[in-house]
């Protein structure tokens, strides 16, 4: 290399050193950076520590509730849509011998859990406006009304599940509806 300034060759290795020096400094301050951005974006997906036994415990619980209702009220629709096949009274005789009673058992069961949580009152109320639709299975408002509250319990308690960051530790998977708030 040439000195073509007159500088004293010592002075450019020098210079050459310390751009050198400054170049990789910014390099790693740069890494670095990036590194804790990673760790701070990632660190929303990722639980700090396992949730106690009792949350997931009380979440499989809300999930089970949800489940069933999800279940009984798609039963109740598949009866009502057979009425067609059978008379009136059959049909009402079966959803007031058959789902009635397992349903009242799944809402006696609510109640006396000690279960806690908006989601869960939302799934108890829609639990007894199933009981009502049940009760009075000619009333086409009633139905509507019923199901639009069970698939926003089921929403309700999946959302809270989901607050709670406990989802992945559940036993039970979440419901499926297998109808619409308009049938």
């Amino acid at each position: 290399m040439r000195n073509t300034r007159g500088d004293n060759p010592l002075t450019s290795i020098f210079k050459s050193v310390r751009n050198l020096a400054l170049a990789l400094t910014a390099c790693l301050i740069a890494m670095a950076a990036s590194y804790h951005v990673v760790l701070y974006v990632l660190s929303d997906q990722r639980p700090a520590t396992a949730p106690e036994p009792v949350v997931i415990q009380q979440a499989n619980e809300l999930r089970m509730y949800s489940n069933e209702l999800l279940r009984l009220t798609a039963e109740f629709l598949r009866h009502t849509a057979r009425e067609t096949h059978d008379s009136p009274e059959t049909t009402e005789t079966r959803l007031r011998e058959d789902l009635g009673p397992r349903l009242n058992a799944v809402r006696r069961q609510m109640h006396e859990s000690s279960l806690k949580s908006p989601a869960f009152s939302q799934l108890l109320s829609a639990a007894d406006r199933v009981a009502a639709m049940i009760n009075n299975p000619g009333q086409a408002n009633l139905r509507r009304m019923a199901t639009s509250e069970v698939l926003d319990a089921n929403l309700a308690v999946e959302e809270h599940i989901s607050t709670l960051g406990v989802a992945r530790y559940l036993s039970i998977s979440p419901g499926t509806p297998r109808f619409t708030a308009s049938q």
